[in-house]
């Protein structure tokens, strides 16, 4: 699968008046942190092969907080 490089989606972004502070290739799609016209700092996923934004998921963060049983890193068990 053919995918836009960081660069390309880093000028892209820059381009729509962004400025890029972080982009990670995470599970086929860039996490981009930036900051927007307004200096606020915003956080999307985007599509790898097209750049669009894709839907932001409230679970997204939490997976990384779970293990493979999906019930979190606790000590207590």
């Amino acid at each position: 699968q053919n995918r836009m490089s960081i660069a390309q989606i880093a000028t892209m972004l820059e381009d729509q008046g962004y400025t890029v502070l972080e982009i990670e290739l995470d599970r086929g799609r860039y996490d981009v942190e930036m900051i927007d016209a307004n200096g606020m700092r915003v956080e999307a996923y985007l599509d790898a092969a097209t750049g669009a934004v894709l839907p932001y998921r409230e679970d997204d963060d939490d997976r990384n907080d779970r293990d493979d049983d999906g019930r979190g890193d606790r000590d207590d068990d």
